[in-house]
């Protein structure tokens, strides 16, 4: 089956984006104030973009060999990584707020998620934790995608229904134990992504009862977020994870019903900010806090939103764009951008 570009699902990265942007930037800006309840469900972004991820990997797989996997991965992740952590302990040395050795360390090296709690997820770089997730995700990709994409439409069904119980045990852990950015915690995400599109390169679409199920979920979803009784806000991604599912697979699918010529104007418009979208992730929160430390108020807010895209488009061409060219194996998938989940964080982290 020909794998179309997914240009929407791009645009889709940028918008994500921002809406952790502006999250972060009401708790920067306004904190204790109504805006941050009202941004409260952004962080479940974090979600979309893990199973994102997750689709998009799966769906352009090719059965390249390792080296060229995590070619492609390192080349994609690190140098922005770097950057941004170089920024981020410049930026904390700046105000005066350190961290410790161990702790960054950890971070430059990926570990911070590992480690229970959310003390070591977010002492350098808030939002980074989640590439310590990812790179946990891409270790294990080579091997379960293969496996997943050859087996028998019954033991998908059965990896599906696993999926579904291991995201609601996820969901139950959290309420006990600090382990929000655990990698194993939020694999199922990542899973639930991987077989989505096993079952659409197979031929599966969604249908008017999938759509309908995706629209009642997303429902429920905003309705326990708004509620009164205040459900905690840790088990938000989880239960955005079918709603995600949904807009992946029905956007995906008008993707592929799309001729390339026929690209609509919003999506040229959402691309270039989609194609952003890692580094606006990562370096976001230094721009933020840094501004926030001379202006504050909520009206601050668009300007900080607007420094940080503008910090990410100058990094992603003078970084970005030129170390994946420089890194990356010859032979990549180009019939969709590849994306790296920028994960959102929750009030107190990542």
């Amino acid at each position: 089956m020909s794998r179309a570009r997914l240009e929407t699902l791009t645009g889709y990265r940028g918008v994500a984006a921002l809406a952790i942007v502006v999250f972060h930037a009401a708790i920067a800006f306004a904190p204790g104030s109504n805006l941050v309840h009202l941004t409260r469900t952004f962080p479940a972004a974090v979600s979309f973009f893990f199973v994102l991820s997750g689709f998009v990997l799966t769906w352009s797989w090719t059965g390249s060999s390792l080296s060229r996997f995590w070619r492609d991965r390192s080349a994609r992740i690190l140098p922005v990584y770097v950057l941004a952590w170089v920024l981020a302990v410049a930026g904390l040395a700046w105000l005066r707020w350190t961290p410790s050795q161990t702790e960054m360390l950890t971070s430059l090296l990926l570990l911070q998620a590992w480690v229970p709690g959310d003390h070591f997820a977010v002492a350098v770089n808030v939002p980074a934790w989640s590439l310590s997730c990812e790179l946990a995700f891409y270790a294990a990709l080579p091997f379960v995608a293969p496996r997943l994409l050859a087996a028998p439409e019954r033991q998908l069904r059965r990896a599906g229904v696993a999926t579904g119980g291991w995201t609601v045990v996820a969901a139950l852990l959290v309420l006990w134990l600090p382990l929000l950015w655990w990698p194993p915690v939020r694999a199922p995400e990542f899973l639930a992504g991987v077989l989505l599109a096993v079952w659409m390169r197979r031929g599966w679409r969604p249908g008017p009862r999938t759509r309908m199920i995706g629209v009642v979920a997303t429902m429920v979803f905003v309705a326990l977020t708004v509620s009164p009784l205040g459900v905690a806000q840790a088990v938000l991604p989880p239960l955005a994870v079918p709603a995600c599912l949904w807009l992946i697979a029905t956007t995906a699918q008008r993707d592929l019903a799309r001729a390339p010529a026929d690209r609509s104007k919003l999506t040229s418009v959402l691309r270039p900010l989609g194609q952003w979208s890692y580094p606006l992730y990562l370096t976001h929160w230094v721009v933020v806090v840094l501004i926030s430390r001379f202006l504050l108020g909520p009206w601050w807010i668009p300007l900080a939103v607007l420094a940080s895209v503008a910090v990410a488009a100058a990094v992603h061409l003078m970084v970005e764009a030129p170390a994946q060219v420089a890194w990356r194996s010859p032979r990549i998938a180009r019939d969709v951008d590849l994306p790296t989940p920028l994960p959102s964080v929750e009030a107190s982290g990542p």
